[in-house]
């Protein structure tokens, strides 16, 4: 019993502990747990034993303090037995005698001074050597302060005490001696002191006194002497737990935060690197429209380093003066309203070169709510716009073109027949001359006719091209001498050959035909008179300028310029100048299929032709010509 008291709470320390420790090990994760499990282990591994030590001296120490309690009381009470006379009472002493009572008082006045003891009794052995009660006074065995249980009343003298063990023995051997292993007596659990009384006269003992200890109370303070040193391990156990726990949260916090500032830097370097690489021009700006960032692209796209574009104004820097409007309000849905917007505008670079920009703006907006900046993703579409506009040219020329084919055909056969009637009145001689006259009108116009279905057949392309190497400065001469009678006094012909001009791929006849319509347009744009200037020079193109036309391409070229000195074209008719049937001659002068038909051509040869014009300084037509290959093979072909 005394066993599984004194070792019941220990087991359950125990398993609080362990309990605990793996609690506190469930709020960790793995990598956590493996430095502070060596830790845990380590300190459990030296609380257990140290507790289970502390706890059986504390149990020992405490047995041993109130055996020394205790045995320093019965000592004193069988002083007082032995000079009240115990002797003096035997078997035949009434129960009225005055030593015998005196004795019973004393009995009943320890019993009221020391709670923790539940009964005293004095035992002589009669001369057949059984025990038997001399002095048992009444004692309140259940503790309810009443002395009613036949056991609770006193023990009249000569009663048989049923009394035994070694600690008995030791007494009447004349040893003081102690019984600490609990008894179920009188409905209740006793330890057991007893003590050698001796007579006055003699010194060889008489009788033994007997007092009964309360085992609860003993228990109860074994137990508390238990308890306290459980408790300062507990109290010692939850303050490293507590603090170990409070580190451990602690460096969890402080891996949480390393971990999110580690995935806020990838973020923010995947974010940094997907701007470094992005195909899209990149820029922040404050709300002031300065700009704050500027990748590498849009320093390819516009021309101007971070370092030179950082700081300064968008109006400024990228916003040609056109736009300055329309990207006010753009700004004030932005900034002041929080609204998204997608723009098509045109933007400028380092250089001054206008493009067209396709920009997606976005508010960048804080925690608060408030506006505090726009980031702009911008990419450069003036070539696909180029590209879409020439898809859209070519569409419509081929439109025209098979228009064109149909009607020259048509009218080619009407021709022939107008042609041939007409050369068949003009040779009757018998006719009047008028009429002869009249009929040479009738094929002069014809053969204008002819020239028409010329154009057409050349601009729908129905003629068969003979590509072959072509001298261009021997072809102008051959122009010269062609044009000059139609040009008139008024008009003065400048041919400038250049020097070194090699030969270009072309069909000469085609080649011949654009550049004769070329003057002759020179001319008609200077009706009071003036000078038309044909140039050639070899131009090199090594890199083919940003947003320039798909047709534009790197290689040796032949520059060949017809310019005037006229009116000019102005500037809003210069995107229609190429078109079919566009023409700025006045009604009946032109067909307005010249310059589509030259574009036409061009395209043929693999090359282009471009027109600078300002209002006042009259018109210039380059055309480009690629030249014979190196190698002598001419072998450009239609495309």
């Amino acid at each position: 019993m005394q066993t599984l008291w004194e070792n019941w709470d220990i087991l359950f320390f125990t398993g609080i502990i362990l309990a605990g420790f793996a609690a506190k090990h469930l709020v960790f994760s793995v990598r956590q747990k493996k430095g502070m499990l060596r830790a845990d282990l380590c300190f459990v591994a030296v609380l257990l034993p140290l507790t289970v030590w502390l706890v059986h001296d504390a149990t020992r120490q405490e047995h041993l303090r109130l055996r020394q309690m205790l045995g320093g009381l019965v000592p004193m009470y069988a002083q007082e037995t032995e000079r009240l006379g115990h002797e003096q009472v035997g078997e035949a002493t009434p129960e009225n005698d005055a030593t015998y009572l005196r004795l019973i008082a004393a009995q009943k006045r320890w019993l009221e001074l020391n709670p923790a003891v539940a009964d005293i009794y004095t035992v002589r052995l009669r001369g057949d050597g059984v025990a038997i009660f001399i002095i048992n006074s009444e004692s309140d065995l259940n503790g309810d302060g009443k002395i009613t249980l036949p056991e609770e009343k006193r023990v009249p003298i000569g009663t048989l005490a049923a009394v035994s063990g070694e600690a008995y023995r030791r007494a009447f051997a004349g040893e003081p001696s102690f019984d600490e292993t609990p008894a179920n007596e009188h409905g209740g659990l006793r330890v057991a002191a007893w003590h050698p009384l001796r007579a006055q006269a003699s010194s060889g003992v008489e009788a033994v006194l007997g007092v009964d200890y309360n085992a609860a109370s003993w228990q109860r303070a074994i137990h508390h002497a238990r308890f306290g040193v459980l408790a300062t391990s507990g109290v010692f156990a939850l303050l490293y737990g507590g603090f170990t726990t409070l580190l451990g949260l602690q460096r969890a916090h402080r891996q949480r935060e390393r971990e999110a500032m580690q995935a806020l830097e990838r973020s923010e370097e995947r974010l940094a690197l997907h701007l470094q690489h992005t195909p899209l021009a990149a820029i922040e700006w404050d709300l002031d429209f300065h700009a704050i960032q500027w990748n590498p692209s849009a320093e390819r796209i516009f021309g101007f380093s971070a370092k030179e574009a950082i700081g300064r104004n968008g109006f400024d820097l990228i916003v040609p003066q056109t736009m300055h409007a329309f990207i006010r309000d753009v700004w004030i849905d932005l900034t002041k309203r929080g609204i998204p917007r997608a723009t098509l505008q045109e933007g400028i670079t380092k250089a001054g070169r206008a493009i067209v920009c396709e920009c997606f703006h976005t508010p960048l907006i804080n925690t608060e709510g408030k506006v505090i900046g726009v980031a702009s993703l911008c990419q450069d579409i003036t070539e696909r716009r180029t590209l879409e506009e020439e898809l859209r040219q070519s569409q419509k020329l081929q439109s025209v073109s098979s228009l064109a084919s149909t009607i020259a055909h048509d009218f080619n056969n009407q021709l022939t027949v107008i042609s041939g009637h007409a050369d068949l009145i003009a040779s009757q001689k018998s006719l009047p001359a008028d009429v002869i006259d009249s009929a040479q009108e009738i094929d002069n116009a014809v053969q204008g006719a002819v020239r028409l279905i010329r154009q057409l057949l050349a601009f729908s392309r129905k003629e068969k091209l003979a590509f072959c190497p072509v001298e261009i400065n021997s072809l102008l001469e051959r122009i010269s001498r062609m044009v000059r009678p139609v040009l008139g006094p008024a008009i003065r012909l400048q041919i400038s050959p250049g020097e070194g001009v090699p030969a270009v791929v072309a069909d000469a006849n085609s080649l011949e035909q654009a550049v004769i319509n070329l003057i002759l347009n020179a001319r008609d744009a200077q009706p009071g008179g003036g000078e038309v200037r044909v140039s050639t020079v070899v131009e090199d193109i090594a890199q083919p300028p940003g947003g320039a036309r798909f047709d534009v391409r790197a290689g040796t070229y032949v520059r060949l310029t017809v310019a005037d000195m006229g009116p000019g074209i102005p500037k809003e008719l210069l995107s229609r100048i190429f078109d079919p049937f566009f023409t700025t001659k006045p009604a009946g002068k032109g067909t307005g299929l010249g310059l589509a038909a030259i574009v036409r051509i061009m395209k043929d040869h693999r090359g282009w032709v471009d027109l600078e014009s300002q209002p006042g300084k009259g018109a210039c037509f380059h055309l480009f010509l690629p030249v014979v290959p190196t190698d002598g093979k001419a072998g450009a072909e239609a495309s």
